[in-house]
This record gives C-alpha cells, structure tokens and sequence, in this order.
C-alpha cells in the first residue's frame, strides 16, 4: 500500500526489497542449512509526538538505531502524521543501510519520496528528542529528514510553497 501525503503530491513508496534473496518453497523436510535471518535495521521504534493545542508541528524520532555498531544516530522527521512519519523514517533509515550510507549534512535520499529526494540535516537542539536522550545521553546523533514540497522544493529554499513551520530546524 502506498501511503500519500495530503497536501502534497507525493507518496511513500513501499520498501524495495528486490535485493533479498527470493524464499525457499516450503517442504516438510527438514532444511539442512538454517533459514538467513534478514535484518536491514536493528529492533527500533518511533515515537510520534504531536501538540493537542495544534501550536508546534508534529514530529517523529527513532529510537533505537544507536544500537547499530558503528552508527550511532537516529533520525527525526516533523510535520507529518503518525503513519507518514513512520514510513519516511523507515525508508530513510533502510535507503542508509541498503547503500552503505552515514548521515551528511545535505545528503539525498531518493528511495524515501517516490519521485523526490529527501534530505538530512544534523538537529542541533536535541532537547525534544527525549527518549533518545534517555537511552543514549544528551549528545545523541540525530538527523532530521526534510520532506520536500510538492514542487520538490525543501524549507530552506526561498520558494518553498509549504508552510515552513511545520518543518522547523531544530
């Protein structure tokens, strides 16, 4: 299923999982060779935070990333819905371990927006991703993932047609 943003033109694409080897029929002889365990990502969850009063964006963070070897960020995306969120933070984080990728200022990542890039930003403030910190400390590596508009346009450009609050730099 594919997952659309409202406001926007562009969609979350399913996970491409081409690059993983095809399943083995199923027979009721024991396998001599165990089945591969297949994990792109470490056992994660993210946390979605939204303001009831509707005056700060929602916005979403992992946790649990950090607990890759040798990779010690999580990644945040804000003014999305819970489910939306979600997906660009799954799709971000599997494009960055399918290819090999760390987190740089300005890197793209086109597997995340069908028909778009994403791009990461480092959070400067990490003060609102609290269960992140809890875990890892207050110098938790945290990577925002910026949505373009719907002309594939970010917020810090000076034509972007969104609402720059609901993307905040933090």
């Amino acid at each position: 299923m594919t997952l659309y943003d409202d406001n926007t033109n562009w969609a979350i694409p399913e996970p491409d999982l081409d690059f993983l080897p095809a399943p083995r029929p199923r027979t009721n002889e024991p396998s001599a060779e165990p089945e591969p365990e297949i994990q792109l990502l470490p056992a994660h969850k993210v946390r979605w935070n939204f303001d009831p009063e509707g005056v700060k964006p929602p916005f979403a963070h992992t946790v649990g990333l950090c607990a890759r070897p040798g990779h010690p960020y999580e990644l945040a995306v804000f003014g999305l819905t819970g489910r939306l969120a979600q997906a660009v933070l799954r799709c971000a984080g599997e494009q960055l371990v399918r290819d090999g990728l760390d987190p740089a200022e300005g890197l793209e990542l086109d597997d995340v927006v069908s028909g778009y890039s994403a791009r990461l930003r480092r959070a400067q403030d990490t003060s609102a991703f609290t269960a992140a910190r809890e875990l890892y400390g207050p110098d938790v590596e945290v990577w925002q993932v910026l949505v373009p508009d719907r002309f594939g346009r970010f917020p810090d450009s000076s034509d972007y047609s969104d609402n720059r609050d609901e993307q905040p730099f933090v």
